[in-house]
């Protein structure tokens, strides 16, 4: 019997790798289904999810091309975080553009204002999630 911090966490890592392995598994489904029915389209929850999942990927990507080391649970942690963010907007943008699109109102130069008021709050979110993972948080506290 080998017991200790390192056992522990080693344990502890093991078994949240196959949780967290169900858990996406399951949010995706079950979040692929919300789409659906609201929706009615089996195309849009498939490139809504792709699109969300693909942005998360690629949010967790940036600490380990930094080089910077993640406590394991800080990767559930913002896995969960962003796909609950991202899934109310990505609903909220394919209904305005729905509802715009039904009433004929987006034109070329109209799609941009378009995507400007509906991502303003998107921005603040990814950018807020961008500091967290990069030097600028370090190189402000040395000044």
């Amino acid at each position: 019997m080998v017991i200790g911090e390192a056992p522990l966490m080693k344990d502890l890592q093991d078994v949240t790798d196959v949780d967290l392995v169900n858990v996406n598994i399951i949010s995706i489904a079950a979040i692929f289904v919300i789409i659906l029915i609201i929706f009615k389209s089996i195309s849009l929850p498939v490139i809504l999810v792709a699109v969300i999942e693909f942005a998360i990927m690629l949010n967790m990507a940036i600490p380990y091309y930094q080089g910077t080391s993640l406590p394991f649970v800080a990767s559930i942690v913002i896995g969960a975080i962003q796909l609950g963010a991202t899934v109310d907007y990505a609903i909220l943008m394919t209904t305005r553009y729905q509802k715009e699109r039904s009433l004929e109102k987006i034109r070329w130069k109209q799609s941009a204002l378009h995507i400007k008021q509906v991502c303003r709050p998107l921005s603040a979110v990814d950018l807020a999630s961008l500091l967290q993972h990069s030097e600028l948080p370090a190189i402000l506290r040395l000044k």
